[in-house]
């Protein structure tokens, strides 16, 4: 029924990859996965996160990075799956104390992902405006308020980040 239900199968499958003894073969699973799913943007997306997991595992931070960039790459324009890419994303380069990649990969990202033709009440839930707060945090760490300031005026947002 995979096939018929793509939902279900990726239920069933992610424990059962996350439970193989080598992540080589963890990440041949996800990578497969991730193709299979490619009319389910949102499964892809979830696959090719949990191939950017098994990479970290790995020791492989470019890899795990990949990942990441291809959800952000393929999925910016659909839900809310390149936030998540994003935030691992982040938690990868903090770690590798890359913290100052940190604001072009946010700034990168905001650029791909549509604005909403929406009323402004709205837009919170977008992922425009989410990956824009993700870019204004990123630039207001980096020590560049300003920038971050101006961020968060595109977003509609008056009062700046704290600190």
């Amino acid at each position: 029924c995979g096939a018929e239900v793509p939902d279900f199968r990726i239920e069933m499958l992610h424990p059962l990859i996350d439970s193989m003894r080598s992540l080589d073969d963890q990440a041949r699973a996800w990578e497969g996965l991730s193709r299979d799913m490619a009319r389910r943007p949102d499964l892809a997306a979830d696959a090719l996160i949990s191939l950017g997991a098994v990479r970290e595992k790995q020791g492989d931070t470019a890899g795990a990075l990949a990942a990441y960039e291809e959800v952000v790459n393929r999925f910016a324009h659909v839900g809310l799956f390149i936030v998540r890419a994003l935030d691992e994303s982040r938690r990868v380069l903090k770690a590798g104390n890359r913290q100052s990649d940190v604001p072009a990969l946010m700034e990168a990202a905001w650029r791909k992902v549509p604005k909403p033709d929406m009323a402004g009440y709205f837009w919170g839930g977008s992922s425009w405006f989410r990956v824009g707060l993700l870019y204004a945090a990123a630039l207001h760490d980096d020590g560049r308020k300003d920038e971050a300031q101006r961020v968060l005026g595109s977003l509609g947002i008056k009062a700046g980040l704290p600190g």
